[in-house]
């Protein structure tokens, strides 16, 4: 089984407990529940929820839209794309942080070699002024 499968087979079934435990929500409260029943990216699969349907509004809560199961296959296509989405975050962030892991390590041999000639390094201070 493959690892989308399994998160579809995930949401899934936190969906279908948090049908169980809440009948009328806000967004809000349907977030805090699928957190609380394991779903990876409540945020995201409650607005997934409403584009496909699954949920409604009525006056100012939602309610699921029938109480058949939802299956894994019917979300898997858009959970991909959630991930996927996530995934390029994670590697634009891993990039950033591995450029100033990169950074400071040179900024602490430049410190190094200006020391070994002699130089004074002192931290940069600055001054705030009030006119």
């Amino acid at each position: 089984m493959n690892t989308s499968e399994e998160r579809a087979k995930k949401v899934s079934l936190a969906i279908s407990i948090a049908r169980e435990k809440v009948k009328s929500f806000s967004r809000k409260e349907l977030v805090r529940v699928l957190t609380n029943s394991g779903c990876p990216y409540p945020a995201f699969v409650v607005p997934m929820l409403v584009r496909k349907k699954l949920i409604h509004k009525i006056n100012n809560s939602y309610e699921f839209s029938h109480s058949e199961p939802i299956y894994f296959g019917a979300i898997q296509k858009d959970l991909d794309e959630i991930y996927a989405t996530f995934r390029g975050y994670q590697d634009k962030n891993r990039g950033i942080s591995t450029a100033i892991v990169g950074k400071t390590d040179e900024v602490q041999k430049a410190i190094a070699f200006l020391k070994s000639q002699g130089f004074k390094i002192m931290k940069p201070v600055t001054n705030f002024e009030e006119c």
